[in-house]
């Protein structure tokens, strides 16, 4: 499957993570972000499941840190 396929998803995923603020990450990152995804969808997802992907939540008012839990579903 082309890279393309995952476009959707992906793109929810670079939205969230500038959305935390980890602009630096995607700067670094992207590439790494883009083959990660790619191989967690292509080999953990059969039809009808998701993979889940983990993004790190930073609240630095409040000093909290934990993971956000983000299904993707795809469709084959």
């Amino acid at each position: 499957m082309p890279v393309f396929y995952y476009y959707n998803s992906l793109a929810i995923i670079v939205n969230s993570i500038s959305t935390l603020g980890l602009d630096f990450v995607l700067k670094k990152f992207y590439f790494f972000i883009i083959i990660v995804y790619v191989f967690l969808s292509k080999y953990t997802c059969r039809e009808s499941t998701a993979a889940d992907i983990f993004l790190l939540n930073i609240d630095e008012e409040n000093n909290l840190y934990g993971i956000k839990q983000y299904k993707f579903f795809n469709s084959r």
